[in-house]
């Protein structure tokens, strides 16, 4: 697949924009905040997919802007790196055709690993010692003190009723075991946020092919819908869930990671079917205003429902796909 500019775009000067548009995103990540390795991934994956003929700009970006985050110092140059690693993802698989679940998911993966080792990075630079057993030793401690301070303060919550009696909201038996069940879903909150962040560059990167294409039929056809085997084993393990309960084992922990793994990935699917809907309507407005005060409401119950609407609209979307291909 190739990239064709609209008429009304220089090639030229539309690549040296992206190229500056990268440097200055590259400078970011070095001085301001590492999170801006999600615009300068999206931005240099833009440039690549339309500097196809002239790799000039494409070639020497990540060598500048490398050589300029050494001033910043290893886990700098680690997030520039990361940030053209990430544009390297998204080119090579939506040049090849991939589908964006896979393009998400891989890029999941990665910010995942990211995430991971940019962690152990920050460690390493406290304890002096860069090895994977000094790192997991301080995590401990590090989880330990925590805990501590998560018991006391919640345990100190005290209410009074109109007699004047003081007492507790929460045990320390029990915000010992609220610290406990949190702490047991680190794995998610990380595969959460590495989620996000992919989601984040391929929103930016298809924003810019949306504008720049002069084809935008496949980039319009690019959503991301998840097979619809995932949405009946999402499905499974939620039912299965319930039958493990709040257990201590591995198998109820790997159940409950993938659980809220799953319940975010389905809910944006349902999110974005609900704002699908609402752009139809003459007071969408006041529906959207709806579904963001239910969901503030219902935390945690209305992520559900949503996870749910979005495994019921993959399973018919993919439904329709396969018959419209027949």
């Amino acid at each position: 697949m190739q990239s064709r500019l609209k008429p009304s775009i220089h090639p030229k000067k539309f690549t040296a924009m992206l190229a500056i548009i990268c440097a200055l995103f590259g400078a970011a990540v070095i001085f301001i905040s590492d999170f801006m390795i999600i615009p300068l991934a999206a931005v240099y994956a833009a440039l690549l997919w339309f500097d196809q003929k002239n790799k000039l700009w494409a070639a020497l970006l990540p060598l500048l802007i490398l050589a300029l985050s050494v001033l910043g110092g290893i886990a700098t140059v680690f997030s520039v790196a990361s940030g053209f690693c990430a544009a390297l993802i998204v080119y090579f698989m939506y040049k090849a055709n991939a589908s964006k679940p896979d393009t998400a998911l891989a890029l999941t993966a990665f910010f995942a690993f990211y995430l991971l080792f940019s962690l152990f990075i920050a460690i390493s630079a406290i304890t002096k010692e860069y090895s994977i057993a000094s790192a997991f030793e301080y995590y401990g401690s590090f989880m330990e003190t925590q805990k501590a301070a998560f018991v006391d303060a919640f345990s100190q919550l005290t209410v009074t009723d109109q007699n004047g009696e003081i007492s507790y909201l929460i045990t320390e038996e029990n915000a010992e075991l609220l610290f406990l069940s949190m702490a047991r879903l680190s794995i998610a909150f990380i595969v959460i946020i590495a989620f996000i962040l992919g989601g984040l560059t391929l929103k930016i990167f298809s924003k810019i092919v949306t504008r720049a294409e002069a084809d935008e039929t496949h980039i319009r056809s690019w959503r991301f819908m998840l097979p619809s085997i995932y949405a009946y084993f999402y499905g499974f393990i939620f039912i299965f869930s319930f039958l493990l309960g709040n257990g201590d084992g591995i198998a109820a922990m790997a159940v409950q990671n993938l659980t809220y793994i799953f319940m975010t990935m389905f809910g944006y699917i349902g999110l974005m079917h609900l704002i699908s809907i609402s752009s139809q309507m003459r007071r969408k407005h006041l529906f959207l205003f709806f579904v963001f005060f239910s969901f503030v409401l219902l935390s945690i119950s209305a992520l559900q429902i949503l996870s749910f609407l979005g495994a019921y609209v993959s399973i018919l979307y993919n439904r329709f796909t396969e018959q419209k291909k027949q």
